[in-house]
């Protein structure tokens, strides 16, 4: 029998063992909800202590396996509760109700918190009626009478974000309660409990970035309320100050995170950039002098990932054009502005008014507009506990750079250059299809290369000549020393703020180290000179060696090298301490003749263990002396009156440590802080090295693509060309003797893909890579514009013929005879007569200024009216009484549109398409 328990154990003791293993390796989920954790640990065997039966007391005596499982009997049921205990995931109390629970999530809340039945903003307006403040919820007053002091502590803050899940931090976990608890069970699943007339789910504390990045990603904010003592440091305040004891410990509001605010590394899905925007119009132009426009806008963006402002101020029609072309060049998850009726974007919107306060700040903008724009994003900010950040964020203008083309927001949403049109995600856009980079910095520069094609023929062959000159280089071996930077930018922007963690300057310190052993590689092989890496190496390694000097970092803390320091004296104190319960316990040992061991249990360190059977041998009058803790079938464990006064000594020197390293953390990250220009000149560097090599891999990964050839002046002339997205297109050769050329051909013909195709290589070559295309020679265009199709986006609520002119009318306004132009099918919005006429006139503008412009049409009367260009076709043919597409653009025009053959492809009933016929032909007659 006793060999048959023993085998058990050892089952049991192998089965917590290998959990430990599992759990350090990761195989095992600490994410899973708080009651599962306590499933497992109740169920791991039979014969486990249970805090709840003691008449089944464990037969464990190896003290490895008893920290792990051992339940503090005693304790649980003689101490007084505090109201944490009450309340907390690790409250043994409460753990088989945790168990034996069932998922009653479904039920109303307690008669106390009616209040949620039907929410009520904070001024009394209902859910759902206009002027609903979602934000916000009325707990009446006499209900927060009526509450505990948690329950009041809680809903203090949870009724100023109501529409905010809130990670309230309880011991070991983050406790989810009513709304948000419900929340989680309904996206992931998390278990749901009743409990106290709470409806909670809990999270322990290490995973909280894992569940914060799943509420974010799904749309919601997230806010995090955290203790702002340990029960220690709670029992030394209210020593030190004589204050009166409170029931709950002292919890405050840390932060809140939206979607559009997100900073945190680990809760981002995307390395490319993401901006709250704020935008304000004003009554007046910012530069009277130079004004161009009828409506007046200030704007400013921020990206909390790397913390930096973007300002503009801009003089617009009426269409935004300006403003449209700077939110499609950047995400904007989140908008605060005064303007009204903004259909376009009104999903993002937040209505806010211009701010009466007037901040100090550091920041110099060029107009007042501009500082009014931060002010609102500072009030804003100030709701998200988070106001600080701007001490230490960069403000940037948003300007057109020289030698670089500004896509409008048209061209970037009808080539798919970050997403497509038909899913909005990035599958099958331009940026997709080039982006090899290894860095998350170097694909945020590549996105801003994508919508900045350069206009210096000399900067393009410089690109070209990076990206050959990554030939030199073993590749493979370059794109693993990039991929262990991971996000040096974000990373070293986090160091510049005040949330820093120890975590935080370890990954930067590596990630630093990393970088000096990649910049060591570059300058082995760079044998042309053209990457001198020599100034970053010099200057890394100095800043690395001076931390050496001064701080050692370890897996768990940070110590100053310094012995005078306040964190080493605190440190040599916890040592001695550490030696003086040792002498103790072998004291102990030696008076009573038996074999003693300590055992830590979480909180509960330093217990002095003893077999069962060695502590029959302590005399009776010694045993009622100690301080039990708890006690199996084969061990009990204790405190003797001198170890529990050192151990108290223990833990109060721990909690000055604890604050202590985070003063040396400030002042190890300050080393780095007060050169970060150095950093930021890095990451610019490594950023662009990235890119060409991203460049060169693209070009390797496409033998079939070639090299553009750039010409001073001269019609644009292709060979072969095909899609850069969709490379399996037919190919075509297009060489036109005239600039202005007019695309003829039936609907599904293939005429816009061919449109798009063009552009696309065009903007390919002039950012520097390889073309889709065995020739491609064309002049260097200084902008692109593109008429194609109405875009959802610009279209929603509006006229789509009002869109099609809007676009045509900045097309007049802005191309040049170095422009290239794309007209799409101009005129279709309308009536065909007026249609005609519109489109006539305006191509008869494009070749009077010379630029260069493909024109589609079914506007058959037009070919015959406009001369001096040059006409083109896509190729079809009709085989029993059916159209078949071939895809090929030929010289000539076509005749017929063929729209009632489409319609049959379509499924149109026979009986309407042979109507149309007729009619058809009478309207020929």
């Amino acid at each position: 029998m006793h060999k048959k328990k023993q085998n058990k154990n050892e089952m049991i003791r192998e089965a917590a063992k290998k959990r430990k293993e599992d759990v350090k390796s990761g195989k095992i989920d600490l994410s899973r909800t708080m009651e599962d954790q306590f499933k497992y640990m109740y169920s791991i065997g039979d014969t486990m202590t249970s805090q709840f039966d003691k008449s089944e007391p464990s037969n464990f005596s190896e003290g490895s396996l008893i920290e792990e499982t051992f339940i503090n009997v005693e304790n649980i049921e003689n101490t007084p509760k505090t109201e944490d205990q009450v309340t907390s995931p690790v409250s043994h109390s409460h753990y088989s109700y945790l168990i034996t629970s069932n998922d009653n999530t479904e039920e109303p809340s307690g008669a106390r918190y009616s209040f949620l039945t039907n929410p009520k903003d904070k001024n009394g307006v209902n859910q759902g009626d206009d002027g609903y403040d979602p934000t916000t919820l009325y707990v009446p007053e006499d209900a927060m009478k009526t509450f505990t002091p948690f329950e009041r502590q809680f809903w203090e803050i949870k009724r100023g974000l109501f529409d905010t899940v809130l990670f309230f931090k309880k011991g070991n976990f983050y406790e989810l309660y009513e709304n948000d608890a419900d929340l989680g069970r309904k996206l992931f699943d998390l278990r749901v409990v009743e409990r106290a007339y709470m409806r909670m789910a809990g999270v322990p504390i290490h995973t909280y970035d894992v569940w914060a990045h799943k509420f974010l990603n799904a749309g919601y904010k997230v806010a995090r309320v955290d203790e702002r003592e340990n029960s220690l440091a709670k029992k030394m305040r209210e020593k030190k100050t004589s204050a009166k004891k409170e029931k709950v410990l002292q919890r405050f509001l840390t932060e809140v995170v939206t979607p559009a605010t997100v900073y945190n590394c680990d809760h981002m899905n995307s390395p490319l950039p993401f901006y709250i925007a704020v935008l304000l119009s004003n009554a007046l132009c910012h530069s009277p002098e130079t004004c161009s426009g009828d409506y007046h806008y200030s704007v400013l963006l921020y990206d909390a990932s790397v913390n930096t402002l973007y300002s503009k101020s801009v003089c617009d029609n009426f269409n935004m054009d300006k403003i449209r072309t700077i939110f499609a060049q950047n995400e904007i998850r989140e908008i605060l502005t005064n303007c009204v009726n903004l259909k376009w974007i009104q999903s993002k919107i937040t209505q806010v008014s211009r701010s009466e306060a007037n901040y100090d700040h550091k920041f110099k903008f060029d107009h007042m507009a501009e500082q009014d724009c931060f002010e609102v994003l500072f009030e804003y900010f100030k709701i998200l506990k988070r106001e600080g950040v701007f001490e230490s964020a960069t403000l940037n203008t948003i300007t057109k750079e020289s030698n670089v083309m500004q896509l409008d927001a048209a061209t970037i949403q009808n080539m798919d250059l970050l997403v497509n049109n038909f899913d909005k995600t990035a599958k099958y856009s331009l940026i997709e299809k080039i982006n090899h980079c290894s860095t998350p910095f170097g694909s945020r520069k590549l996105h801003r290369w994508i919508l900045s094609p350069l206009t210096n023929q000399k900067l393009i062959e410089e690109r070209r000549r990076h990206s050959d000159a990554m030939g030199c280089y073993d590749t493979t071996v370059l794109v693993m020393k990039l991929r262990e930077l991971g996000d040096l930018e974000r990373l070293g922007c986090r160091l510049k703020q005040k949330k820093v963690t120890l975590d935080n300057l370890r990954q930067f310190i590596n990630k630093l180290t990393k970088t000096v052993e990649l910049l060591r590689f570059i300058g082995e092989k760079d044998t042309l000179g053209i990457f001198k890496p020599d100034y970053f190496i010099k200057n890394l390694t100095d800043k690395l060696d001076a931390f050496t000097l001064s701080y050692k970092v370890t897996d768990d803390a940070i110590e100053p090298v310094n012995e005078s320091d306040e964190l080493f004296t605190h440190v040599a104190e916890r040592v001695e301490i550490e030696n003086q319960l040792e002498n103790e316990r072998k004291k102990f040992e030696e008076e009573f003749k038996i074999p003693t061991k300590f055992v830590h249990k979480m909180k509960d360190i330093f217990q002095i263990e003893v077999e069962m059977d060695a502590f029959e041998w302590i005399p009776t009058k010694h045993k009622s002396e100690l301080e039990i803790f708890s006690k199996t079938k084969n061990a009990i464990r204790f405190f003797t009156k001198s170890t529990t006064k050192l151990v108290q000594k223990y833990k109060e020197i721990d909690e000055l440590i604890f604050q202590s390293s985070n003063t040396v953390l400030s002042r190890a990250v300050s080393l780095f802080n007060t050169d970060f220009l150095l950093i930021n000149e890095l990451i610019d560097y490594l950023a662009t090295f990235d890119c060409s090599l991203s460049f060169h891999l693209f070009n390797r990964a496409n033998p079939s693509f070639s090299r553009p050839v750039f010409i001073e002046n001269g019609p644009i002339q292709i060979e072969s060309m095909t899609s850069p997205i969709y490379t399996e297109f037919i190919e075509n050769d297009f060489k036109p003797i005239h600039p202005v050329v007019l695309l003829t051909g039936p609907n599904m013909g293939g005429k816009s893909t061919f449109l798009r195709s063009v552009c696309l290589n065009i903007i390919l070559a002039q950012m520097g890579l390889n073309v889709a295309c065995s020739l491609l020679r064309l002049p260097v265009f200084d902008q692109i514009f593109t008429r194609i199709g109405a875009s959802d986006s610009l279209a929603k609520n509006e006229s789509t013929f009002m869109v099609e002119m809007n676009e045509c009318s900045k097309v007049l306004q802005n191309a040049t005879e170095r422009s290239f132009v794309i007209m799409d099918e101009l005129g279709r919005g309308t009536s065909t007569r007026d249609g005609t006429a519109i489109a006539r006139a305006v191509l008869e503008h494009l070749k009077r200024k010379q630029c260069t412009v493909l024109f589609s049409t079914h506007y058959h009367s037009l070919v015959k009216l406009v001369e001096s260009v040059h006409k083109y076709s896509v190729q079809y043919t009709i085989e029993n009484d059916q159209i078949i597409f071939l895809y090929k653009i030929e010289e000539g025009v076509s005749e017929e549109s063929h729209g009632i053959y489409v319609a049959k492809l379509a499924g149109v009933p026979d009986v309407i398409l042979e109507r149309a016929k007729s009619i058809r032909k009478d309207l020929i007659n």
